[in-house]
């Protein structure tokens, strides 16, 4: 693997497989939050992965932040973590009580994939065309989606002083086109 091949859903399994098995002796379960791409070849939505992307505890993350690095220069791919669900410019909170387990079979690791409304936060928030085609493929109804939850959502997060305008800025142009009439 290539840092400029995107990741097929084999790919992210045979990564995760090489993760549980380095963590072979850990007396827990590291647990895994996959957001972005991840979380759509995962699901079968898209084919591929540009990167590896997992929300975890800030406890995992010292856990397998040297598994994480090692794989990224062996493999050449990119991995990014984001401990306590800090993202860039932001905190996303309580996303463990919105996610679902994955029904996939590993020693050490568990995987989980956010719920929609936390999925098509992360990606507004983002703001690339590339991210709204991803809500797209997902969401066939923006009713899925309630706006009323998506902005209870938003208001939760915790924003960096200097990003949070530019997030602000993003979200609100998000809501003003996903939510106008057709």
């Amino acid at each position: 693997m290539t840092k400029d091949k995107w990741l097929t859903k084999e790919d992210v399994l045979s990564i995760l497989r090489k993760i549980d098995r380095e963590l072979e002796g850990l007396p827990r379960s590291i647990k895994l939050y996959c957001v972005g791409g991840t979380y759509l070849s995962l699901s079968d939505v898209k084919g591929a992965s540009k990167d590896l992307d997992f929300i975890l505890s800030r406890r995992d993350f010292r856990a397998i932040s040297g598994i994480a690095s090692e794989i990224e220069i062996k493999d050449r791919v990119r991995l990014d973590l984001f401990p306590d669900g800090e993202m860039k410019g932001y905190q996303l909170i309580g996303y463990e009580a919105h996610a679902q387990k994955v029904p996939l079979s590993f020693d050490h690791i568990e995987v989980y994939q956010p719920d929609l409304v936390d999925f098509v936060l992360t990606k507004a928030i983002a703001g690339r065309a590339e991210d709204y085609e991803d809500i797209a493929r997902l969401v066939k109804d923006k009713r899925q989606v309630p706006r009323t939850k998506l902005s209870a959502r938003f208001k939760e997060l915790k924003f960096s002083p200097d990003e949070e305008a530019e997030i602000k800025r993003k979200f609100h142009a998000f809501i003003k086109d996903f939510y106008r009439s057709k």
